[in-house]
């Protein structure tokens, strides 16, 4: 980054982010949807996303998020993810592909290799990683996921995703904690695949077939 190019925090939270990049003598347009929802987003020259999509439970939300993020960062999107699973209390208890905690918020781990995975199956470009934030250039692909769609069919579609991972995490010789699931498509029909370092590579039938 260099002093006077624009970033918009995305998920800034409480803003501790952005009050240090506004003291580096970055401008810097602040925006979450809870602490910041008053805020309007709009196009930056970078893009931050930290430590946002490790904390949406929706995982049509969290697909959305990360293609607005993309779509708003004219230069770069910076992703930050939490790689290992700090929600270590007896109390937090498995709840879609992560945890609610004893204060009922929602938390997934994301190691390097499961985010780089799963930002190359939305967005259709391969991360490059830079002291633990994933930085992607805009303007080198075309996401695979269609921004067009709306916040309904987009809901839609990722239904049987979550439908997907909650009947595989109870398959133990095909699902493990290293698994991601990504939905993929041929010749117009969506398919959902399990990749990991160390599990069996499973493909589902589509519920269209």
């Amino acid at each position: 980054m260099r002093i006077g190019e624009t970033v918009l925090d995305y998920g800034c939270g409480k803003g501790f982010d952005s009050q240090y990049l506004s003291q580096m003598g970055l401008d810097v347009v602040s925006y979450d949807p809870y602490f910041a929802g008053k805020n309007i987003k709009k196009s930056c020259d970078w893009c931050l996303l930290f430590y946002v999509i490790n904390v949406i439970e929706d995982l049509a939300e969290r697909e959305y998020v990360l293609l607005d993020a993309y779509r708003l960062g004219e230069k770069w999107l910076g992703v930050g993810v939490t790689p290992h699973d700090e929600m270590t209390s007896s109390k937090a208890i498995p709840y879609g592909d992560g945890r609610l905690t004893s204060i009922n918020t929602f938390f997934t781990s994301f190691p390097i290799v499961r985010a780089k995975r799963y930002i190359r199956a939305v967005l259709g470009i391969q991360p490059t990683l830079n002291d633990a934030v994933l930085l992607m250039p805009a303007g080198i692909g075309e996401p695979v996921a269609h921004f067009e769609l709306s916040r309904p069919e987009l809901q839609e579609r990722m239904e049987h995703y979550q439908l997907q991972i909650n009947e595989l995490r109870r398959s133990p010789e095909v699902w493990g904690e290293d698994c991601t699931l990504q939905p993929y498509q041929t010749r117009g029909v969506m398919r959902y695949r399990v990749f990991s370092e160390t599990c069996l590579l499973y493909t589902s039938p589509s519920p269209r077939d």
